[in-house]
């Protein structure tokens, strides 16, 4: 890990003479900062650029997450932000045999909204999101002995970066494993 160790204003001023020392720490102090070095000033998350809506994936979930079978709502797919702006959140629910699947999406423990469908359904939904709110998938078959699922879970913004904040499935061993984060 690199050292942070301060710039002062001396050794920056008119007509002072450039260092190796000095360089040594333009050049490590950075470094310093991004691994989070003792005494190192920190990056701000409000310094992030703020998301917009467009159709540029910048999140992407292959994992299938299965709801299990009967009427309870399973907690499948969760992400916490750390910017704030809108997103477009997509997914593919799907039924199993002889049943409907429904879906909700939920942020910050309100439901936005639930989808029904008998058939594999491609969904799109746009979101305000704030630093700290925490989007979640959930979902349920409405038969006693059949699942549903959920899959290609995406987060899609206009090109602007979804800084990564570690999603985590809701129930341990479900899903999460072919997720990826996309940087323009």
């Amino acid at each position: 890990m690199a050292t942070y160790t301060t710039v002062t204003d001396i050794e920056t001023g008119h007509k002072k003479p450039v260092t190796t020392s000095l360089l040594r720490r333009l050049r490590d102090n950075p470094i310093a900062m991004f691994e989070g070095a003792s005494g190192a000033p920190r990056l701000d998350v409000d310094a992030l650029e703020n998301p917009t809506l467009g159709d540029v994936v910048r999140y992407s979930d292959a994992s299938t997450y299965s709801s299990g079978t009967g009427f309870t709502y399973t907690a499948a797919w969760k992400y916490l932000f750390v910017q704030t702006g809108e997103v477009r959140l997509t997914f593919t629910q799907a039924p199993a045999s002889g049943s409907n699947s429904e879906t909700q999406v939920v942020l910050n423990g309100s439901v936005l909204t639930t989808y029904s469908t008998s058939t594999t359904a491609a969904r799109s939904i746009d979101l305000t999101i704030a630093k700290g709110d925490v989007l979640e998938l959930r979902h349920r078959a409405n038969n006693a002995s059949n699942a549903a699922s959920l899959t290609l879970i995406r987060l899609k913004t206009a090109g602007e970066n979804l800084w990564p904040f570690s999603p985590y499935a809701a129930k341990d061993g479900q899903g999460g494993h072919n997720s990826t984060w996309v940087f323009g």
